[in-house]
């Protein structure tokens, strides 16, 4: 859900001084936040809370890609082997349910320093979110044109 959402890139070799940059990787919680016009304390504010986590979080997704690759490895190995393909998918299971609770604690952690109208703009954008998955589930639940 987060990813990195806030992240300097620590990898760059550029001598000039490294700017705050806002990341998006695959986190849906991502497009909401910056449609909250956040004050650069907030932004500081969420940065620290991206930064004390990330090690959590790479480690997390460590995991997730671990559990994928697992699980390919062992589909193109022997796809009739029911009971390790079903081993490797808990793990990916797992993994997803870690990744779950880590947004939980890192949703609730940045709805604390929210004012009022920025969390209630953050329910409006989650209920448009949802509306647009319910519509995605609904054109998916149509019959198929073959």
């Amino acid at each position: 859900m987060f990813g990195n959402l806030i992240a300097q890139d620590s990898t760059e070799t550029n001598s000039e001084p490294q700017k705050h940059e806002w990341h998006h990787h695959g986190a849906p919680f991502w497009h909401e936040l910056k449609q909250l016009n956040l004050t650069d304390a907030q932004k500081q504010q969420v940065k620290q809370i991206m930064q004390s986590n990330r090690q959590n979080m790479r480690s997390i997704e460590k995991d997730m890609l671990t559990a994928r690759k697992d699980i390919a490895t062992a589909l193109f190995a022997n796809p009739n082997d029911e009971a390790a393909l079903r081993t490797k998918a808990a793990a990916i299971s797992n993994a997803v349910s870690a990744q779950i609770m880590n947004h939980a604690q890192l949703l609730s952690q940045i709805s604390k320093i929210l004012t009022p109208d920025q969390q209630q703009k953050l329910n409006q954008l989650h209920q448009e979110h949802l509306t647009h998955m319910q519509q995605m589930i609904d054109k998916l639940s149509q019959p198929s044109e073959s």
